[in-house]
């Protein structure tokens, strides 16, 4: 099955998807979510490439942020970006949340 490339703001390396995607997790949770992958990746180390294997799409994605790394990604970044693409339109078309304590009308049946 083919993947479209995600959309791009017409600027060369800028990408509304990845934009987006990280606005859906949160600018500040997905910082420091990078931040303690690095943590991990300690060169040399087994766990470190355990950890390097286990986390390649949430580690691309974050290269992918910066303009210059987009400007020069291959098909299969570019399929992760419509991964993160197809991620947010999937987040937007989810009902809202039920409020805090809702025991009625949160599942159906």
């Amino acid at each position: 099955m083919p993947f479209a490339d995600p959309p791009t703001s017409g600027r060369p390396g800028e990408s509304p998807a990845l934009d987006a995607f990280i606005a859906l997790c949160g600018e500040g949770p997905w910082q420091s979510r990078v931040a303690e992958l690095g943590l991990r990746m300690q060169p040399g180390s087994l766990s470190g490439r355990a950890a390097q294997q286990r986390h390649a799409l949430e580690l691309a994605l974050s290269r992918l942020s910066d303009p210059r790394a987009l400007a020069k990604a291959g098909p299969a970044e570019r399929r992760f970006c419509a991964l993160a693409q197809d991620a947010v339109a999937l987040a937007a078309s989810l009902p809202p949340p039920a409020a805090p304590g809702c025991r009625t009308g949160c599942w159906p049946g």
